[in-house]
């Protein structure tokens, strides 16, 4: 595979991710219509949906692509962000997409109705985003990152009908957990840094 066509796929694989992300900043900046963004987060997540179809096609069985860049420097230490993509990656982001898109279908039945649709379209669009730069991210710190986007997505679609108690407590029990649940997780991942000097997966 040439570089600029690597490049290429490494593009489309951000752009994937980051499409539900601009369903998100789309439907909370301009909450209007009357599908009070539905069509749009569906047309959002079905791009997501298309473009990781072409990559699971073009990456399956192949050898891994790489893609990183730099991102800032502590010290000595030099920390890079980028993109990995394997079989195992593209297959997650099309698992990812295709339930996404399933769930986006269902909920315009679901939620139809629902006095403030426009938030939970944009709260799904936050979850999806979270969940396809989890899977598509080449470092553990940046993992954490977007892990810790997927437990503050949960928490607001969790806590989503928040005039009910159980919502509220529900939401707030599954916040705190996962933030335990985390600290692990980070203790984890500094001791990686500190054991091989590096975060890259």
């Amino acid at each position: 595979m040439e570089a600029i066509d690597q490049g290429n796929l490494s593009s489309l694989a951000v752009i994937a991710a980051f499409l539900p992300l601009l369903s998100f900043l789309g439907i909370l900046l301009f909450p209007t219509g009357k599908g009070k963004g539905g069509a749009f987060a569906i047309s959002m997540i079905s791009l997501s949906l298309a473009i990781s179809i072409f990559l699971f096609a073009s990456l399956w069985n192949t050898p891994a692509l790489h893609q990183q860049y730099h991102w800032f420097t502590i010290g000595t230490s030099v920390f890079n962000a980028g993109i990995f993509l394997n079989s195992l990656s593209v297959l997650m982001l099309l698992l990812v997409s295709s339930i996404a898109l399933l769930v986006h279908i269902y909920s315009t039945r679901y939620m139809r109705g629902d006095p403030y649709l426009h938030r939970y379209w944009a709260y799904l669009g936050l979850f999806c985003f979270s969940m396809l730069g989890l899977v598509i991210t080449d470092n553990l710190f940046m993992l954490y990152m977007f892990w810790e986007l997927v437990g503050f997505s949960s928490y607001l679609l969790i806590g989503f009908w928040f005039t009910k108690d159980t919502a509220t407590q529900a939401s707030k029990k599954a916040f705190i957990m996962n933030r335990l649940g985390d600290l692990g997780f980070l203790i984890g991942i500094m001791i990686v840094y500190s054991q091989f000097g590096t975060l890259e997966i």
